[in-house]
């Protein structure tokens, strides 16, 4: 949030300027093995970005990429190794509007349809649909999720197609510091930068 009685700087300039700063942040800080993202550290990062601004919310999401072979049956695995936020038990007669699951990934192509794959509250990965109606359970029991630990494995996935360079897999994790997995490097890309400017005055 900005003052925007104290600058003549737009929005959109405002928005730019802390998009540079994250990706600065990153370079800076996290260029390396084993390192963490610490929220409050890149706060008073962007909070220097401008004397305008006045407070700084952020929230992080760990992603994890998958690139699958696809058409081929494959039983692939991964751990954000970080305790996830376990949500409520899925509930189909209540839905997915306020549903909020540890892990969602993008969508693919699954057996024909359009999908994403979410935990289930119960530690069970369930196909759901992604086209533009409602949200709704394709196949359940697709793979396992330890919330604890944030291993996650799924069971006989056969990929028809998908977009981009991958499938993302992204976590709700209970500590908001990203810590890098062994052996991994933490990268903050554009392309996965929110960046919501809102005006004291709005």
């Amino acid at each position: 949030m900005f003052d925007s009685n104290t600058t003549s700087v737009s929005h959109a300039a405002i928005q730019s300027k802390v998009t540079d700063a994250i990706i600065a942040y990153q370079t800076k800080f996290l260029n390396g093995f084993n390192l963490t993202l610490h929220q409050s550290r890149l706060a008073a990062v962007l909070d220097a970005v401008d004397t305008s601004i006045v407070s700084t919310g952020i929230f992080t999401q760990p992603i994890i990429e998958f690139v699958p072979v696809v058409t081929y049956v494959q039983n692939p695995s991964f751990s954000f190794e970080a305790a996830l936020v376990q949500p409520y038990v899925f509930d189909e007669a209540i839905g997915f509007v306020d549903y909020k699951p540890a892990v969602k990934t993008s969508a693919f192509t699954f057996e024909g349809a359009l999908v994403t794959l979410q935990d289930d509250g119960n530690g069970r990965i369930m196909a759901v649909t992604a086209g533009s109606g409602a949200e709704s359970v394709f196949k359940r029991n697709i793979g396992v999720l330890d919330y604890d630990t944030g291993y996650l494995r799924l069971s006989n996935l056969i990929v028809d197609s998908y977009e981009g360079a991958s499938i993302k897999f992204i976590a709700n994790t209970v500590k908001k510091d990203v810590k890098a997995p062994k052996d991994r490097i933490i990268s903050i890309r554009p392309q996965d930068i929110v960046v919501n400017v809102t005006s004291l005055t709005e």
